[in-house]
This record gives C-alpha cells, sequence and structure tokens, in this order.
C-alpha cells in the first residue's frame, strides 16, 4: 500500500521522515513526502505522521541518515582527498541540502526525500548528473535560499531599542538566518541585537563582543510579545529618516506605481519585503 508521510518542515524532519522509510523497509516509489498535515492523499494512500523532530530518537535517526548521504555523496572526492574541502559545498556536495530543506517550497520534503534515494542508489555519481530531474529539482530549492539569504543580507534594518540595544525583523521566502547570522555578528561584532523572523518563528541574538549568534525557534505568541513590547529609542527616527532620505536622493522622480521604472524597482525589491524597510514607507 502507497504511504503519504507527513513530516515537519526542516532538515531533521525530513532526514528523519527518510530514514523511517528505511528502517521499515518500505519501497521507496510506494512513499512520498509532505510536510501539510491537511495534504489530500491519492487514491490508495495512507497517511502516517512522522515523529516529531525534536525527541532524542528522532534528532538520531535524522543525524544517522543525513551522514549516510553525505558519505554517498562524497565518497572519492578530490577535494577531500587533498584536504581542500570547504565543508559547505553548495553546488555538488551536502550543503545544497541544508538550503533545499530551508526553502518555503511545499514540494521540499519529496524533492529532497528523492535526491537522498538518488543519492543512496548512484553514490557520488550522482555529482556527474546535473540534468536528472530530482538534482534540477534540488539545486532550484537550493538557489532560490541562497537568494533570499542574499536579500536578508542586503535589507535587513536595525532599528534602536531604548536600552541602546538594536532590534530588526525580517520575514524571507526561506528560513535563512541559520546562514547569514554570522555575517551580522562580524559586522556588527560590538553591539548587542536580536534578529527576529515571524515567518518561521525564529530569533538570533548576538552579545556584544561575540563571533556568532544565538538562535532558537520560539512559539507565535512569544514572537509577537517581543514585537508588541519593544520601544525604539529618540534617535531611531532620525535614522529612519536618513534611510527615507537615501532613498529618495537615488530615485528619479515621477516613477510612481503607474510610469515606467516602477517595475524594476518591485523587482529588485520584491513588496513582501517593503513592510520591513524604513526607505519604503510612507
Amino acid at each position: 500500500m502507497a504511504t503519504l508521510l507527513v513530516c515537519h518542515h526542516s532538515l531533521e524532519g525530513v532526514m528523519c521522515g527518510i530514514g523511517l522509510t528505511y528502517l521499515a523497509h518500505m519501497s521507496q516509489d510506494a512513499v512520498r513526502l509532505c510536510s501539510d498535515p491537511s495534504t489530500q492523499p491519492m487514491l490508495g494512500e495512507r497517511t502516517v505522521l512522522c515523529p516529531s523532530p525534536q525527541s532524542d530518537e528522532a534528532i538520531t535517526l535524522a543525524q544517522r541518515v543525513y551522514k549516510g548521504v553525505a558519505t554517498s555523496i562524497s565518497t572519492g572526492c578530490s577535494r577531500i582527498r587533498n584536504g581542500s574541502c570547504p565543508r559547505n559545498c553548495d553546488s555538488a556536495c551536502i550543503g545544497k541540502i541544508r538550503y533545499a530543506c530551508a526553502a518555503d517550497d511545499r514540494r521540499m520534503p519529496e524533492v529532497v526525500h528523492r535526491f537522498a534515494c538518488l543519492a543512496f542508489s548512484r553514490g557520488p555519481s550522482i555529482r556527474n548528473m546535473p540534468t536528472n530531474p530530482h538534482v534540477i529539482a534540488l539545486d532550484e530549492l537550493a538557489r532560490h535560499t541562497l537568494n533570499e539569504c542574499e536579500r536578508t543580507r542586503q535589507f535587513m534594518r536595525f532599528r534602536k531599542l531604548c536600552n541602546g540595544d538594536y532590534m530588526s525583523v525580517f520575514e524571507p521566502a526561506a528560513n535563512t538566518l541559520p546562514f547569514v547570522a554570522h555575517h551580522f555578528a562580524e559586522r556588527m561584532r560590538q553591539n548587542r541585537f536580536c534578529m527576529v523572523d515571524p515567518a518561521h518563528n525564529v530569533v538570533a541574538v548576538h552579545k556584544s563582543g561575540s563571533r556568532s549568534c544565538s538562535l532558537a525557534y520560539v512559539d507565535t505568541q512569544l514572537i509577537h510579545t517581543l514585537l508588541d513590547e519593544r520601544v525604539y529609542s529618540d534617535d531611531d527616527a532620525y535614522v529612519q529618516a536618513m534611510w527615507k532620505h537615501f532613498y529618495d536622493s537615488l530615485a528619479l522622480s515621477g516613477r510612481d506605481a503607474s510610469q515606467r521604472g516602477y517595475d524594476l524597482r518591485a523587482h529588485w525589491i520584491p513588496k513582501r519585503l517593503w513592510a520591513n524597510l524604513p526607505e519604503l514607507q510612507d
């Protein structure tokens, strides 16, 4: 009987789901992964819920599967043999699975599932299969997350709180904070700040002098509490006005929504990001 396995929309959740299918000795062609419990099963499919990835057993299983896929892909890699592997290869190694799992695309669990099955069956030869449909699908998701990481680095705006700390609210179309938090830690090492992603319930906190950020997944209620209780300093309004003046000085007059050139701004700065950009506020 075919099975629709509902797992958590994360790297740990998908790896745990893939591991369960192998432990149950299920035919991979008869298993389909998804992350939305409301997904309609196909005719002849039964729905099975995957355990939460927060349990120790699920995490151990996810790590085992992740290491297994990494070994299958990287066996015989010349960069590993000569010691030059960066361990975060985005093109042909295991690193792109992490980026793909961070995408918000509802197809992600099944795309990663098929790629992992291909990696286990073909081994290191998968590095020479860029035109395989499963490889192409995974590359598209990884590329989407990489683009969102770049947008996060470009359009993250910090505001000064009354206690001297800084806070930023950003809602990307992928879970990008785990990948870009270190970028802001390096640039703002002497400042205390936190970055809030309400779309994925992720908070990154940086202590003054630290080279990295602490990340935590919190519930929606705590996110709303953080956003509701923030009080900005008197200097923040001046900084926001500077952003507005900087943007207006670069813009061409008369380029509103009804005239030529507006679509270019909407292309480079997606409208879904405008709410948290001070330079685009009314």
